[in-house]
């Protein structure tokens, strides 16, 4: 995929042009989804309007980059751009958004960890003036040893960027390979939930077939 991604966007912003880039990584497995905010009045000029993509490649790439697995919406204000990704731990090495956006970057397969690592300046700002704001939210279902986000929600890791600090916005995690969250999105209570219906549905359908059976002896002790 060429130039595949300029990462980012939805913080939303009175003007300019914002990025959020969310990844999810689970079970050794990386989504990635691709957002970018654009002022709806930025996609009309002179009377001619001009279509989500169109704008975004005016402000971030040739229109190659729009080729794949993509969606353009309008939301209040906002003409919002969107991209999507999946791949392995083992291929996000060759993510878009870590070559395009920063000089230097590893993805470490170890033997107990995965590690994600940036230099330290977050390139993107330079190469597009219109960016504010990016947002790059991590979340994943390992179990996190290291790592220097901005804020921590749970299993939830938020690196806020801007033009006063992406000098100095390196990225980093170091997750467990084999460890995980206990109930990840609910997902313990969710099994629970499947074995109480899948329980009940087979308890119910043997009720019925037992007075069913019943029923048939007691018209066959009258006759």
């Amino acid at each position: 995929m060429k130039k595949t991604i300029i990462i980012l966007l939805l913080l939303i912003i009175v003007s300019g042009c914002s990025a959020k880039y969310e990844i999810e990584i689970k079970d050794k497995k990386i989504n990635e989804k691709s957002s970018f905010i654009i002022n709806k009045k930025e996609v009309e000029s002179d009377g001619i309007y001009y279509t989500v993509s169109r704008i975004a490649g005016k402000y971030f790439l040739n229109v190659d980059f729009l080729i794949g697995d993509t969606k353009e919406y309008y939301e209040n204000e906002n003409a919002i751009y969107q991209k999507r990704n999946t791949t392995s731990i083992d291929e996000y090495n060759s993510s878009d958004m870590l070559k395009y956006c920063y000089s230097a970057h590893n993805v470490l397969n170890e033997k107990k960890y995965y590690i994600i690592s940036t230099s330290n300046t977050f390139e993107c700002f330079e190469k597009y003036q219109e960016l504010d704001n990016v947002q790059i939210v991590l979340k994943t279902n390992h179990q996190v040893k290291e790592n220097n986000a901005d804020k921590v929600d749970g299993y939830t890791y938020t690196w806020n960027i801007n033009k006063n600090n992406y000098n100095d916005k390196r990225i980093y995690i170091k997750l467990y390979k084999d460890k995980y969250v206990f109930n990840y999105e609910n997902e313990f209570y969710k099994k629970i939930a499947l074995y109480i219906g899948v329980g009940c549905a087979i308890i119910g359908s043997g009720l019925f077939i037992y007075f069913r059976l019943m029923s048939k002896r007691k018209k066959s002790n009258k006759i």
